[in-house]
């Protein structure tokens, strides 16, 4: 708090302690963190050392897993990994002491004080660290190092201007993973022009025999046969060029008029020429959410397959109740229909129940709610929306196994649909650790840890799924 008042008058203000100072400075936690960031901030300055690296240590060398204090010998030029200039340093700012043990040298964290503030310092500043490299290199090894899951493209190009422009963010693992993606690239890239080479090869031999064969006596049976054939291929890729076609027409169309139920046609229209990417892309272009419900409440059986494509994108990551009018307004069109239908009485039921399985789960009643998810999902196992808000309530009731299966289950749904997830458009910021998205999986996190030895593998992987943390930032909208 004293160095903090210092800054204070450095910076202009009086020297003196404030009833304002004590609520702002005096709180210890935030006193002890901010006492350690500048600290790191002051070391990292000085060394060069990466401030990932020296958080790192300090959550894995300092701080052992049951949150007390640990001790870290110091070798001949490193300390845990750390040289040894560096941490002399962290030991200039008071941040660790050293202890002589039978002639040998230890260091530990000045006081046990630190442990929680440290902890919940690197935390916030793992909220808001951006690392490409790392953040693959995670899904990766979840994956079971597969082949599929090493970067290539747009992911693989930013990866490696990352790596240049900041190779101390690095660490070893991290490089050999981003060597292994661009080996792969390469091959894959040698593949296709050995690919292409060979099939030139075929093309000219081919047309070389059809030249021959040309001028053999079948003439005009060869002549019919090839006829026929580009007939069909014409045919096809007219059939193609003219969904284009339709589809761009249908989007022209849907940001020239006004009237509902054209829209709302309109979009029927796109997902049945297998648009769906682009009827999600046109409600969202709709300027506000007046519109947006305005569409929604349109008494036309059309609704049930628009508001199917819709509903995918619309899990409640937060605890609002913001998506709720939307669910409202579907369900509300669909009982306005002059003339009912089977699918349109069990679509309103579902969203009926829906809302209230949400409901239940805002008041806490997660037995409740949970009931009504697993009715839902029994109905309709492709709606990823309804497996994250299961996973939720499993993590409320104390549940880690069955609520990572859920949001495992989520994931796969989403990488399955072209609509909901583009792997040449995937968010740039997706360093946000899962339990800071959703404070009840955090804390079942901390508390498995802590309390369940036998699950911390469990937690550990809750705590490392980062591609769900990329689709509840990116993909879902954040009601």
């Amino acid at each position: 708090m004293w160095e903090n008042l210092q800054r204070r008058q450095r910076e202009g203000a009086t020297l003196s302690i404030t009833p304002q100072d004590l609520q702002e400075l005096g709180d210890v936690d935030q006193a002890l963190s901010g006492f350690y960031e500048q600290a790191l901030k002051r070391v990292a300055a000085q060394t060069g050392q990466s401030e990932r690296r020296l958080r790192e240590w300090f959550s894995t060398e300092l701080i052992t897993p049951a949150r007390s204090r640990g001790l870290v010998y110091r070798g001949e030029t490193e300390t845990g990994g750390l040289p040894n200039a560096v941490v002399d340093s962290l030991a200039g700012e008071y941040i660790i002491r050293a202890e002589l043990r039978s002639g040998e040298t230890w260091y530990e964290l000045t006081h046990d004080r630190l442990v929680g503030p440290v902890l919940e310092a690197n935390l916030r500043w793992q909220a808001e660290y951006y690392n490409p490299v790392a953040a693959a290199y995670t899904a990766w090894q979840n994956a079971g190092r597969s082949p599929d899951r090493l970067l290539s493209g747009a992911q693989l190009q930013e990866a490696q201007t990352f790596a240049a422009s900041q190779p101390l963010e690095m660490t070893g693992d991290e490089k050999a993973f981003l060597a292994d993606s661009q080996r792969q690239a390469e091959e894959a890239r040698q593949q296709a022009r050995q690919a292409a080479q060979r099939r030139n090869i075929i093309i000219g031999a081919a047309l070389v025999v059809a030249v021959l064969m040309s001028l053999l006596a079948l003439w005009g049976w060869d002549r019919a046969v090839e006829a026929e054939q580009q007939q069909a291929t014409a045919e096809t890729a007219g059939t193609a060029v003219a969904q284009q076609l339709e589809a761009t027409a249908a989007r022209l169309e849907f940001s020239r008029t006004a009237a509902l139920e054209e829209r709302l046609a309109l979009l029927v229209k796109l997902i049945e020429l297998d648009r769906a990417e682009m009827v999600i892309e046109l409600f969202d272009s709709l300027p506000t959410q007046a519109d947006q419900l305005a569409l929604l409440k349109v008494p036309d059986k059309g609704l049930i397959e628009v508001g199917q494509v819709l509903v995918m994108t619309m899990a409640e990551v937060g605890r609002s109740g913001y998506g709720d009018p939307f669910l409202e307004a579907m369900a509300a069109g669909l009982g306005n229909l002059s003339e009912s239908s089977q699918a349109a009485t069990a679509w309103q039921s579902e969203l009926e129940q829906w809302l209230r399985a949400r409901q239940r789960a805002r008041a806490g009643q997660y037995e409740a709610a949970k009931t009504d998810y697993d009715d839902l999902i029994k109905g309709n196992k492709r709606n990823p929306a309804l497996f994250y808000e299961r996973g939720r309530v499993l993590a409320g009731l104390g549940q880690p196994e069955d609520a990572l299966a859920d949001l495992e289950q989520m994931l796969a749904l989403v990488n399955d649909s072209p609509a909901l997830f583009d792997r040449g458009q995937e968010v740039k910021r997706i360093g946000r650790l899962l339990y800071q998205v959703e404070p009840t999986l955090g804390e079942l996190f901390e508390q498995t840890k802590a309390d369940y030895p036998h699950l911390a593998k469990v937690a550990d992987r809750l705590a490392g799924v980062k591609e769900v943390e990329m689709v509840l930032v990116g993909h879902f909208k954040s009601f």
